[in-house]
C-alpha cells in the first residue's frame, strides 16, 4: 500500500514540471551594445526542467494576452535569424532560474519577453536607449576652434545608428542635440516641421547651414 502511495508521488512530482511565476516582471532599460538578463523564476522544478521553459517575444504587449510574435529561446533559425549567437541560458544547472541573456543590444530588442512553460504566463518589458552610442561620437561645435566637420559629424551619426535600424527622426534628433552644441540645436528648432520630419531635409540643411557658418567664421577670424 505504501509503496504504492510513493510511486503515485513520485509520478506526480516527475510531471509537476518547472512552474513559472505568473505576471508582470517589469520594465529593464538598457542601451545599444550592452547585455541584460531577463529574469524568471521556476517552482516546482525538477532535474533537467529548465530546458523545458520557452521565452517568445512580442513588440507590443496587451496586458493580460501572452502571445508572442516569435520564438527568442530555443532560437528558431529557419524563422529567425536575430537571435543566433547572442542568447544564452546562464546557471542552467541551478535550480528555479530560468532567466534568458541577450548579448549585443540593439533597437530592435526592445519589446516584451515571454517566458513560460506548455504556455507564456510571465511578461518582462525591455527598452534600449541610444544614450550610450552618444559617448562615441564627437561633439560637434560649429567654431574655428571646435569640432566644425559637419559632414564627418553627420556621418558618424549615421555610423553609430546602424545598431537602430527602426529609429525615427525624433531618435536622430536627439541624438544631434546629445552630442551638438546650443547653436544647433536652436537652428533645428527654427526649421519648419516639413524639415524636421524629413531627416533627410534636415541633414541638408544643417550641411548648407554649418559649411557657410565655418567658411564665415574662418574668415572673420582670418582678418582679425
Amino acid at each position: 500500500m505504501w509503496l504504492c502511495v510513493l510511486l503515485l508521488y513520485s509520478v506526480l512530482q516527475g510531471s509537476s514540471g518547472c512552474t513559472v511565476d505568473r505576471g508582470d516582471g517589469g520594465t529593464i532599460t538598457k542601451s545599444a551594445g550592452d547585455s541584460v538578463e531577463l529574469p524568471c523564476s521556476c517552482t516546482q522544478q525538477t532535474k533537467g526542467d529548465p530546458q523545458t521553459v520557452q521565452w517568445g517575444f512580442t513588440r507590443k504587449f496587451m496586458g493580460g494576452q501572452y502571445t508572442a510574435e516569435h520564438s527568442v529561446f530555443p532560437v528558431d533559425g529557419s524563422k529567425n535569424q536575430r537571435y543566433n549567437g547572442r542568447v544564452q541560458r546562464p546557471n542552467q544547472n541551478k535550480r528555479g532560474t530560468v532567466a534568458l541573456i541577450i548579448s549585443n543590444l540593439t533597437e530592435e530588442d526592445e519589446g516584451t519577453y515571454l517566458c513560460g512553460n506548455k504556455e507564456y504566463i510571465r511578461a518582462i518589458t525591455l527598452q534600449v536607449s541610444i544614450d550610450k552610442i552618444a559617448r562615441n561620437i564627437t561633439y560637434f561645435e560649429p567654431t574655428p576652434e571646435g569640432s566644425n566637420d559637419i559632414h564627418s559629424y553627420l556621418k558618424d551619426i549615421d555610423y553609430y545608428l546602424r545598431r537602430f535600424p527602426n529609429a525615427t527622426v525624433e531618435d536622430r534628433i536627439y541624438l544631434i542635440r546629445r552630442t551638438s552644441s546650443r547653436e544647433v540645436s536652436q537652428f533645428i528648432e527654427r526649421q519648419s516641421n516639413s524639415v524636421r520630419s524629413h531627416y533627410d531635409l534636415l541633414c541638408q540643411a544643417l550641411i548648407e547651414e554649418f559649411s557657410n557658418h565655418l567658411a564665415q567664421t574662418g574668415l572673420v577670424a582670418a582678418s582679425s
